[in-house]
């Protein structure tokens, strides 16, 4: 998440690809309900930080973290760890619709852009963006 605080988290089992902390990403994906339970969540800087990876710089960052990616994001310190290539879902959280462009309408996207990222290449579910 973007800090470290109590959370319910949405699962169907304790362990499951699609358990996550977005109780709009559950709803979707979950069709058959689900559980919840409070555990803690923690912010990617925090992790990092308290790492062997504190204050270096990043080549390669993968979030998949089903529907919070954006809140990891916004806990990243750009000036000091700033990843030359990030992968990120982006998931379609608004529409049902089938829209191959839904994405640059994402914050995640936006957000990624002012960074000053590029998209390099989607499969329409993970993305890759470059730092230019």
């Amino acid at each position: 998440s973007n800090k470290y605080k109590k959370v319910k988290l949405y699962y169907r089992k304790s362990i499951n690809m699609l358990n996550t902390i977005n109780k709009k990403f559950a709803k979707i994906n979950f069709k058959k309900g689900f559980k919840t339970k409070s555990i803690y969540s923690n912010s990617l800087n925090s992790i990092l930080k308290n790492s062997k990876y504190k204050n270096k710089k990043i080549d390669f960052l993968n979030l998949d973290i089903e529907g919070n990616e954006l809140n990891a994001l916004l806990s990243v310190n750009f000036k000091i760890y700033k990843p030359k290539l990030i992968c990120i879902e982006i998931h379609n959280l608004r529409s049902k619709e089938s829209n191959v462009n839904y994405y640059k309408e994402s914050r995640i996207y936006k957000f990624l852009y002012k960074k000053g990222y590029k998209l390099l290449w989607n499969n329409g579910f993970s993305f890759i963006f470059k730092n230019t």
